[in-house]
């Protein structure tokens, strides 16, 4: 005997239904759907035993809570694409670097996430300072893309770059904890899926931004441009719900 569940209880999920009921050897245990009403309603019909609804997505304190998380994380990746496309040009553009040259500073840039992440993060205690954290790490971001935008020279891109990756090593993973700790279990896939969502939207977007800003402004506008989109993240998580929030939001 087949033990079997539905995901999704409108009219196809109905069909799909019925074809269970009518198999001797499978048996429907659980009808899953965002919509509740739904989801108890079609056992009615179908005749399941157990009823699990899912938690609807579009619940207006989800909503509320990781508007704000979604915006600082939309800032700070749409920047950081706008640089990743961008930076080879750039440092031609401006201080006349080749491959090699673009190449020892990703791998420093890539060093200090690895040191960041694998290391500090992992001794640092963050579990309950996600936001202050990543809001550290935006602020960080932000300094580094307006002193890379007016370095004047390679010397000083080393550690404008590096404080960029810094903040960025931070701010990412704290970010994305954030918004995990910030709704419950049943919401986590759909909500971090989004966030996935969001990043590949950044990945299209921001190297278009940085490409028309840097044709048509200057070689160093995506650069204090990007300092301008990480500020308006920062002013986000700063504005995202506090603890005490998300506890009265979790109890409504």
């Amino acid at each position: 005997m087949l033990t079997m569940a539905l995901l999704g209880a409108g009219r196809i999920g109905q069909i799909h239904g019925r074809n269970i009921a009518d198999n001797p050897r499978a048996t429907l245990a659980t009808i899953a759907d965002a919509d509740a009403k739904a989801a108890q309603t079609a056992p009615l019909k179908i005749e399941a035993a157990l009823i699990t609804p899912v938690p609807s997505a579009a619940n207006g304190w989800i909503i509320a809570l990781c508007t704000f998380l979604f915006i600082a994380f939309f800032a700070m990746n749409f920047a950081m694409a706008g640089l990743q496309s961008n930076f080879a040009v750039f440092t031609r553009a401006r201080f006349g670097l080749g491959p090699q040259g673009n190449a020892v500073l990703f791998t420093f840039v890539g060093v200090i996430g690895v040191l960041v992440q694998g290391v500090l993060l992992r001794r640092v205690p963050t579990a309950g300072r996600e936001r202050p954290i990543a809001m550290g790490g935006l602020f960080l971001m932000a300094a580094g893309f307006a002193a890379t935008a007016f370095v004047p020279g390679v010397a000083w891109l080393y550690p404008a770059i590096g404080i960029l990756g810094l903040g960025s090593a931070a701010a990412g993973p704290m970010l994305t904890s954030e918004v995990s700790r910030s709704v419950t279990g049943a919401e986590q896939g759909w909500v971090l899926g989004s966030m996935q969502s969001v990043a590949s939207l950044t990945r299209i977007a921001g190297p278009l931004w940085a490409g028309l800003a840097f044709d048509h402004v200057g070689p160093g506008a995506p650069y204090w441009s990007g300092a301008l989109w990480v500020v308006a993240g920062l002013v986000a998580a700063s504005l995202s719900f506090r603890p005490t929030d998300r506890a009265q939001a979790h109890a409504t």
